[in-house]
């Protein structure tokens, strides 16, 4: 039986949100009573660029929600609360998982490492400008070293 069609409002966008937060999926979240299809969450997440951020947000706090139940699922097991090593290994191992997609700046395994690349020629010309500067301001101070001025009422040079 189709699904009856929900208006979007704000309220509602509130709500899936606070499911996803809450560590439910958007499929199970279209099938709570009153609640959009998944092809109309995705319609709305594709042309409401607010509802999109909300959304991400939402995804984030989820990863962070998933992360905290596998630090519980490994510490249930190292208190023996949990005896079933594979299980909670593979609980652990899909949780991993899935954090590293919704959250991928905290919890995903690529780091991104942003570099300034510069010309090594363009630093070697810096550098020699900087010598070649240094050179004539010592050159100068000598050249005022050498310099001879007379004063002209006692007759005397220095």
């Amino acid at each position: 039986m189709p699904k009856k069609p929900v208006k979007k409002t704000q309220d509602l966008l509130n709500k899936i949100c606070q499911h996803i937060v809450e560590g439910k999926s958007l499929r199970s979240i279209s099938k709570m009573e009153g609640m959009p299809t998944v092809q109309a969450v995705m319609k709305w997440l594709n042309n409401d660029e607010q509802f999109y951020k909300q959304y991400q947000i939402a995804r984030e706090n989820q990863g962070d929600l998933y992360g905290e139940m596998i630090n519980d699922i490994a510490l249930d097991l190292i208190n023996g609360k949990r005896t079933d090593f594979q299980n909670c290994r593979v609980a652990i191992d899909s949780l991993k998982w899935t954090v590293s997609k919704m959250s991928s700046k905290r919890w995903g395994d690529r780091q991104q490492i942003d570099v300034n690349q510069t010309n090594y020629v363009d630093e070697l010309n810096k550098v020699q400008d900087v010598i070649k500067k240094r050179i004539e301001e010592k050159n100068l101070e000598k050249s005022r070293d050498n310099v001879v001025v007379i004063d002209k009422k006692m007759g005397k040079t220095s």
